[in-house]
């Protein structure tokens, strides 16, 4: 045993210091008309290293931008008899109860006191408080609830004869209204899980104003030329306080028309798309596959807690059981019925319910675009080996931004979505974690540049050549007396093509390349040179085909 001393544990990880290279290097686009403290209509792009870098800029998960729901009152009509239990309900839960005493309370004043009191002794639990007079039991919501509560039905009141009464007691209901989730929070996950993927990328960020009269995706282009055409892949998230994009492909196809202008000036990268599929079904949305728009992909993956089934008092749960109450996502951890959601004994409130606070579609945005700055240019981001999107917690369960879980979606309905080229999350048989369908763009099966991966590969050879053969331009192109290029000028323009194809060579990113420069072409007279080069790609084993049976011997 080694003497006694004080041992430090250094971590490596705080400052967020960047990889080598820029294959990393992403931008995620935001629209709301309020900016974070460190964000204004003069500065709407800063460059984050780390969740840190989020935090001191002012994207948090403080509710501070929360807009809290009114209204929420419950007015006690008529007093309960003796023996009434009577009870305020919000969203399937009940809040407090209180059981008439014989002859009923005196006044329904009295019984609202009664009432507000018996929810405010759980206060501490679900964060409700209850105040009032004349009858009125008014409820006032705590932070990150946002819109949850702003639904008919969700505030009720009931009067059951549970003890010798005639549940005769009636209230009149104001419903919650103006409830406004928090859109820092939502930032701040998606920029959270995209470091969660890949700690060491680097991530502009920019909040924009909500796009108004409609989505151009001009906001790309002024990100890249920001980032000096430093960025590789870029996530656009559509969704905004008050104005909720549901998707369209005009979408696609105005992202697609800016990355193209940004490829014509040397600066191009890949695009992600999450908009809001709130009332939109799996089995009716556009196919991707026939837009001839191969630098965007469409995201439809979400975090599976957030699509759990709502609370119902009257089903029995075992422990492991999930499901959805108020902005919240909770597990059970004790088995039973009729028990409320708050109660610590019985459930786990697991993460923040996103979608349920905004009342739009969120998306696994954020750890899609973490997946693909993770990869080399080569990778397919559904590889099993290497991208399990889940933790354990996060992404642990699968999935749609239109509300669906993975395990009611059927394997046929899986098929074509990936056939038209979404993106979505998946179960692989006996492994464990979540994983993407594929990397699909928004283009036909047969492009050559209907995947992620052949996009970014050829991306980064055209970049890498344009660094190296760019400081010959409009330098001299000496010819043989017969016109045609001499050898040393080939081979310096050859080298010059070679020298980022063999780097991706070696690093494994292409299997191979070849760099030509025919020296019959006539420069003298079109001061043009021209230069082909031909990559031969990574494949990727996107099906594995296994031959078996049964055999009377097996050869030696």
């Amino acid at each position: 045993m080694g003497l006694n001393n004080i041992v430090f544990n250094r971590n490596t990880s705080g400052l967020g210091q960047p990889l080598p290279g820029k294959d990393f290097i992403s931008g995620f686009v935001f629209y709301n008309n309020t900016y974070p403290s460190g964000f204004s209509s003069v500065t709407p792009i800063k460059k984050l290293f780390s969740i840190q870098d989020a935090l001191n800029l002012g994207i948090n998960q403080t509710y501070s931008d929360e807009t809290k729901a009114t209204g929420g009152n419950v007015l006690i009509g008529t007093k309960g008899n003796g023996g009434d239990t009577d009870s305020v309900i919000l969203d399937g839960v009940i809040l407090g109860s209180v059981t008439c005493p014989t002859g009923g309370y005196a006044t329904a004043t009295a019984e609202a006191t009664a009432l507000i009191a018996a929810i405010n002794a759980n206060t501490n639990l679900h964060g409700i408080i209850a105040s009032g007079s004349s009858g009125n039991v008014a409820l006032a919501l705590p932070a990150g609830w946002g819109k949850a509560a702003c639904a008919t039905g969700k505030l009720a009141f009931t009067s059951i004869s549970s003890a010798g009464g005639t549940g005769g007691a009636a209230a009149t209901i104001v419903q919650f209204s103006g409830g406004v989730g928090s859109f820092l929070n939502v930032m701040y996950y998606h920029i959270k899980e995209f470091f969660r993927l890949q700690p060491g990328g680097v991530l502009y960020v920019g909040i924009f104003p909500v796009p108004t009269p409609s989505f151009t995706g001009l906001e790309i282009q002024t990100m890249q030329n920001f980032a000096n055409g430093d960025i590789r892949q870029i996530a656009v998230f559509l969704n905004s306080q008050g104005a909720a994009t549901s998707f369209a492909t005009s979408q696609v196809t105005a992202l697609q028309s800016y990355a193209n202008t940004l490829w014509g000036a040397h600066k191009p990268l890949s695009c992600l798309l999450g908009a809001d599929f709130t009332g939109q079904s799996l089995g009716s949305l556009p196919d991707n596959s026939v837009l001839s728009s191969p630098r965007v992909s469409t995201i439809l993956g979400q975090e599976g807690k957030y699509n759990m089934p709502n609370y119902v008092a009257s089903n029995s749960y075992n422990i492991g059981d999930k499901i959805i109450w108020g902005g919240g996502c909770y597990k059970c951890n004790q088995a039973g019925s009729g028990n409320p959601v708050y109660n610590p004994q019985y459930w786990v409130n697991t993460m923040d319910n996103l979608r349920t606070q905004n009342g739009w579609s969120i998306s696994n945005l954020g750890a899609s675009l973490g997946a693909v700055a993770l990869s080399a240019v080569d990778e397919d981001i559904a590889w099993v080996q290497k991208f399990n999107l889940s933790d354990g917690t996060n992404l642990d369960d699968i999935g749609f931004v239109t509300g669906d879980l993975l395990t009611n979606v059927s394997d046929n309905l899986q098929s074509t979505l990936n056939q038209e080229h979404y993106i979505f999350m998946r179960a692989i048989t006996d492994v464990t974690g979540s994983y993407f369908n594929d990397s699909w763009t928004a283009d036909a099966a047969t492009d050559d540049y209907c995947y992620i991966e052949k996009n970014r590969t050829m991306d980064k050879a055209e970049r890498g050549i344009y660094s190296s053969v760019i400081a010959d331009l409009n330098g001299p192109l000496y010819v043989n007396a017969d016109g045609t290029l001499d050898q040393a000028t080939i081979a310096k323009f050859e080298n010059d093509a070679d020298l980022p194809l063999e780097q991706m060579k070696v690093a494994g990113e292409v299997s191979d390349y070849t760099v030509l420069i025919d020296p019959a072409q006539n420069v003298l007279s079109t001061s043009q040179l021209v230069i082909s080069f031909q990559l031969l790609p990574v494949g990727v084993a996107r099906n594995i085909v296994i031959n078996d049976g049964f055999t009377t011997q097996i050869a030696s």
